[in-house]
């Protein structure tokens, strides 16, 4: 039997996010905000951009969606992922165990509740607060 994945959503860690990067956003990916529009929510460009929450649903181009900045959320892997372990995202928003070589920041997006096999898996994930990095 597949593990239900469920989220803990609390109404004062929710944001509207607005999507104008092109294309679709998936559900259950980490965004970060683009300051060239206000609440503009983009996949991030690096590793250590600053994280500013996991995506709802799909926010389809030039339309708004909500976000989740903390509480328990599903996000997507992009690796196996490892419970009790740190997690990173990359640029498509999906998440690992965070393994940064020593001197290199990463964003932390959160602490995984579950884990996963592999790629394009859902996870449980207690979110840490938005911009959170650390140093390998």
């Amino acid at each position: 039997m597949a593990l239900q994945t469920t989220a803990q959503v609390p109404a004062e860690f929710t944001a509207s996010a607005y999507n104008a990067s092109g294309s679709t956003i998936a559900k259950s990916i980490f965004v970060k905000r683009s300051g060239a529009v206000a609440k503009n929510a983009i996949l991030p460009a690096a590793a250590d951009d600053p994280i500013w929450g996991l995506t709802l649903e799909s926010i389809a181009n030039l339309t708004y969606g909500g976000i989740q900045t903390a509480g328990k959320g599903v996000a997507t892997s992009s690796a196996a992922v490892t419970p009790g372990a740190r997690v990173q995202v990359n640029t498509a928003g999906k998440c690992a165990d965070w393994s940064q070589v020593a001197g290199t920041n990463a964003a932390v997006v959160g602490i995984a509740l579950t884990g996963t096999t592999g790629a394009d898996e859902l996870f449980e994930i207690q979110l840490l607060l938005p911009g959170a990095s650390r140093q390998g």
